[in-house]
């Protein structure tokens, strides 16, 4: 006889379906698995499940002899017990920045919408914490508000960020979405300076000097500041009303343990 070891915290003696990871068993319901995973639903539905690239379908030992017994493929025990946390409601399970990318893959891979929900609000909550890390799980998991959110912070101080290890794995596509946000800040200052340097005004002069400042500084310095324009600078007056409004627009939208006079930068329009 096979010997197997029991999940201690997923083994209900009142189970109909053993999931196997490395060789540890989790005897869970069925009915669970199926509200909370689309793949399991669709699995289930078959009369008798079939193997694939993501289960296989085993031989039971003894005392599960009437029981089906999916091997979960290429998937540790850890992160089955994990998913099961989350599914059942008699074990809270944390998310946190030590497990939410796993937490991520593993809900995409079994399909757990709530799983993701919850994983895509702890960006949310959190990002501050991790913002390279953020902006990538966002990017790989089509997540438009920690997307946005954390792009503003990347490009409020983007040398800093550029220059991090994390940045070069963050995929080409949005790196040079970034780069592009960044060229039309740059755009707008160098405009700014050259339509307004005639009107000498100190905070014009502070804003547009170089190095170039960050997004958030020049949002503070000019966000409460008004300039005179006579009749015949229609158009200077025009181009900034609209620079203060394309400052305005990247406002963060979650101030939470953030100075509130912090603003910071762009969002990248999800596709």
């Amino acid at each position: 006889m096979v010997m197997v070891k029991k999940n201690p915290i997923h083994y209900y003696e009142d189970g109909d379906v053993v999931l196997q990871a490395e060789g540890t068993h989790f005897l869970v319901h069925k009915p669970f698995l199926s509200l909370a995973s689309q793949f399991f639903k669709d699995l289930f539905a078959q009369s008798k499940p079939n193997s694939n690239e993501t289960v296989k379908n085993t031989n039971a030992n003894e005392s599960e002899a009437s029981i089906l017994v999916l091997e979960i493929m290429e998937e540790n025990a850890n992160s089955i017990q994990d998913m099961l946390s989350f599914i059942y409601p008699n074990v809270i399970l944390d998310i946190n920045w030590e497990n939410v990318e796993n937490l991520f893959r593993i809900a995409n891979k079994f399909k757990i919408k709530k799983l993701t929900n919850s994983c895509d609000l702890f960006l949310q909550n959190n990002l501050i914490e991790n913002i390279l890390t953020t902006f990538k799980l966002a990017e790989l998991y089509r997540l438009p508000i920690p997307f946005k959110e954390a792009s503003k912070l990347i490009l409020n101080d983007f040398l800093k960020y550029e220059c991090d290890s994390e940045y070069i794995q963050i995929p080409k596509r949005a790196r040079d979405r970034l780069g592009y946000s960044r060229f039309v800040y740059h755009t707008f200052l160098d405009k700014l300076a050259w339509r307004l340097s005639s009107k000498r005004e100190t905070k014009i002069q502070t804003v547009c000097i170089y190095p170039t400042r960050k997004p958030s500084f020049v949002y503070n310095e000019l966000h409460s500041f008004n300039i005179n324009f006579s009749d015949k600078e229609a158009e200077n007056k025009a181009f900034y009303k609209s620079f203060k409004e394309y400052l305005l627009k990247f406002e963060r939208s979650n101030k939470r343990d953030l100075d509130m006079n912090f603003y910071s930068f762009v969002e990248l329009e999800d596709e």
